[in-house]
C-alpha cells in the first residue's frame, strides 16, 4: 500500500529521536519520500538514499519488508548521511554505490 512504508518510517524516526536524542534535530526536519519505483537505472534494486535537500527518499520493496528496528537502523544510517553532508559534500559527482564498481 502506497504510503504505508512512509507512515512506518516516520514513526521509527519519532522513535529514534526519543531513544537517541542526537538525531532528534534532524528528525524534526527531515522529509521523508517514497520512491515511485523499485529499482534504480541499470536495475539494481533501490534501497533508501538521502539527498541533499533533506530528504529521504524508501524504496517500497525493499523498506517496505523491515520490521520497526531494521528499519530505524536504515533511516539513522540515512540521517548520518545528511548530518556528515555527504550529498552536499558530493557536489556534481556522479554517485556511485559499491556494486557499480568494476571487478
Amino acid at each position: 500500500m502506497a504510503g504505508e512504508t512512509v507512515a512506518r518510517a516516520r514513526r521509527a524516526l519519532l522513535a529514534l529521536g526519543w531513544r537517541h536524542p542526537f538525531f532528534l534535530p534532524a528528525v524534526a526536519r527531515v522529509r521523508i519520500l517514497e520512491a515511485d519505483g523499485d529499482a534504480v537505472p541499470g536495475g539494481a534494486p533501490l534501497t533508501a538514499y538521502a539527498r541533499a535537500d533533506g530528504v529521504i527518499v524508501l524504496g517500497r520493496g525493499y523498506c517496505g519488508g523491515l520490521d520497526g528496528p531494521r528499519l530505524a537502523g536504515v533511516l539513522a544510517h540515512e540521517l548520518c548521511h545528511l548530518l556528515l553532508m555527504h550529498a552536499a559534500r558530493r557536489g556534481a559527482r556522479e554517485s556511485v554505490g559499491c556494486e557499480a564498481h568494476p571487478r
